[in-house]
């Protein structure tokens, strides 16, 4: 509704191939090693195998634009920071009453960050949120007693949900999901809806 950039989607394939390009080609002083990760990012031949090429390249900037967003909000106000910050796709659903549930018994003065789906892969750790969350202290270390020694494995998994060798947890819950699920990847519009009147209806006092 308030995107930066509401008419991205609409951009032509030359234009997604020159973005690409773009993005893979810019001069720095990165290690080979990163040069060569950088140039495999988003290629002409893996957008081609998306449904709809443009439309993800343009969701690539969203999180970094709702963070800008709300970081120039509490800037300018003096409005305190909210408890929980919750960064998600567009087509992601969350339920938020089994948030609230979830949450209601912690303490969020602990820093905590947690993945949704959490790909765990030495040089993935989820993409740039990954590096800066395990690398920058921005969480206190994982709970799993496997990750001991990793001084850098801070960022959590939701509920045991990730992906190494197989999907677990909340990873499994891709485009069909059953009712009364906490979180959804690739959910469509229709059902978001759906789901969102059936809480409400469950909860005519607390959701309107």
């Amino acid at each position: 509704l308030d995107d930066l950039d509401p008419d991205c989607q609409n951009i032509t394939w030359d234009r997604v191939q020159a973005v690409s390009k773009f993005c893979r080609n810019r001069p720095n002083h990165l290690s080979s090693i990163f040069r060569h990760l950088r140039g495999q990012y988003a290629r002409s031949e893996w957008l081609k195998k998306k449904q709809n090429p443009s439309g993800w390249l343009c969701a690539q900037v969203r999180p970094f634009s709702g963070l800008m967003k709300a970081y120039s909000h509490y800037a300018r106000s003096s409005e305190g920071l909210p408890d929980y910050f919750l960064i998600f796709d567009d087509d992601t659903y969350y339920n938020m009453e089994l948030f609230r549930r979830s949450f209601e018994s912690t303490d969020p003065s602990e820093a905590k960050v947690y993945a949704g789906c959490l790909v765990r892969l030495p040089i993935h750790q989820d993409w740039v949120l990954g590096y800066f969350v395990n690398h920058y202290n921005v969480s206190t270390h994982v709970s799993n007693f496997f990750y001991n020694d990793v001084a850098h494995a801070r960022l959590e998994s939701y509920k045991g949900s990730e992906i190494y060798k197989t999907a677990t947890g909340f990873c499994t819950n891709d485009n069909k999901c059953d009712n009364n699920t906490e979180i959804c990847h690739r959910a469509k519009p229709e059902w978001m809806k759906e789901e969102v009147m059936q809480w409400k209806l469950k909860f005519p006092d607390k959701y309107y």
